[in-house]
């Protein structure tokens, strides 16, 4: 008895010994954290560029996975049996050569829907570009024109103040370009080539997350068998039970919301471009795509697209920038609370304002995949924080929904009033 007494009391010890020190251990992670934040949102930031490639592919499989699948089901079910050859170290070579063809399949209806939508739509967005470009010095000689003109026959002191700061502020823009702009020529120049390297590796990067999105296609079942296996491993079966479900439960909030939101996206960019069309509204194609790329990002990004959308079309006619805006206040709307609900389904499961907070972090953090991946990861993260909650009410006894919880006499009237 007494050896079993003093096994309990140093195993007691030690557990209280290990607690302890990860509990120190996470203090000061968390005081280094805040003593170095921008040290570590730089690293962080640093690291999701370098993983980018692979968030690309994560994207696109997630996108091509149903194509993919159902071809393999169809060709699966046609050569089952059927087919004797030996391939590699297949064990079912009918399964095997499925998925080979299913991938040719699935990729060349992915390439055919870039190349056929990049010959429809390329060549217009260089036609409105153009179209822009030859306009704006037109506008600007107007605008000029309408100043000198309203200079010489103006009588208000109000609108004469007015051209007068107008013209004291053309020349402070001149003397800006010519103190500021011209002598870093150099640097802006050495910009645009950063830029169109840029461009180039982002380029790269999407041809590895293409290759990365066939690996995931053809292999996530053995992934997923490796995760679970190591999960079984490491863990004791309630505990693993718990990372497998939290693996899953990521997988499809992850892949319902982005595939979701970019097929959402994409609808709202061709009834944008229908309505433009229909409402002869300028630049239709441009402003369509820049509409349809914004609306990636949730909450904000309708908002985002309206505005150079509407500047580009405030260059060829004023009044229909005001007829432009009420069609995007009209086209958000729909967006949110008919096809954004029908597409998406409730796969955040946040509020609006949660969302609104998930995105300012992210974007601030992070830029625009932050702004995207801020939300399904936002909602991971407050999905398991209730169901914490919420289990411990229960034990405790207590209600667990919030509604128990609100003060429902706040606005009540008083007996005295």
């Amino acid at each position: 008895m007494n050896g079993k007494f003093k096994d309990k009391v140093n195993s007691r010890y030690v557990s209280l010994g290990i607690t302890i020190f990860l509990s120190g251990a996470a203090l000061i992670i968390l005081f280094m954290s805040m003593n170095r934040y921008q040290s570590l949102v730089g690293m962080l930031t640093k690291g999701m560029t370098i993983i980018s490639p692979f968030l690309y592919g994560i994207v696109l499989a997630y996108l091509l996975i149903p194509i993919y699948d159902f071809f393999v089901r169809k060709l699966y079910g046609a050569l089952y049996g059927k087919v004797n050859i030996r391939i590699g170290r297949s064990v079912d070579p009918a399964l095997t050569l499925s998925k080979a063809i299913s991938t040719v399949i699935t990729l060349a209806i992915f390439f055919a829907f870039v190349i056929g939508f990049g010959f429809l739509i390329i060549p217009k967005i260089a036609e409105s570009l153009s179209s822009l470009v030859e306009i704006l010095p037109d506008r600007a000689s107007e605008m000029i024109r309408f100043i000198q003109n309203a200079e010489n026959g103006g009588s208000s002191p109000v609108f004469g103040s007015a051209i007068e700061w107008l013209q004291n502020s053309t020349d402070n823009i001149i003397r800006w370009i010519n103190n500021t702009v011209l002598p870093r020529i150099g640097n802006y120049m050495s910009q645009i080539y950063e830029g169109v390297w840029g461009t180039v590796k982002t380029l790269m990067n999407i041809l590895i997350g293409v290759i990365t999105s066939v690996y995931l296609m053809n292999e996530r079942e053995h992934f997923k068998a490796g995760i679970k296996k190591s999960v079984k491993a490491l863990f004791s079966e309630k505990n693993a039970n718990g990372v497998i479900g939290f693996i899953r439960f990521s997988n499809k909030t992850f892949g319902g919301f982005i595939s979701g939101k970019i097929i959402d996206s994409v609808i709202i960019g061709f009834i944008c471009f229908a309505l433009m069309t229909v409402l002869k509204l300028p630049y239709a194609v441009l402003v369509s795509v820049i509409i349809g790329i914004t609306n990636v990002i949730p909450f904000f990004g309708p908002f985002i697209g309206a505005i150079p959308g509407a500047l580009i079309i405030a260059a060829a006619d004023p009044v229909k920038m005001l007829v432009f805006l009420v069609m995007i206040l009209a086209l958000q709307q729909f967006d949110g609370y008919v096809l954004g609900p029908k597409i998406l389904g409730d796969s955040t499961g946040l509020s609006s304002f949660w969302v609104m907070f998930a995105i300012i972090i992210g974007g601030g953090m992070f830029g625009f995949l932050g702004m995207v991946f801020a939300v399904p990861t936002f909602a991971v993260i407050y999905y398991y924080f209730k169901k914490d909650v919420e289990n411990n009410l229960r034990i405790k006894g207590l209600p667990a929904d919030t509604a128990s919880y609100e003060n429902t006499d706040l606005y009540k009237p008083k007996k005295n009033d």
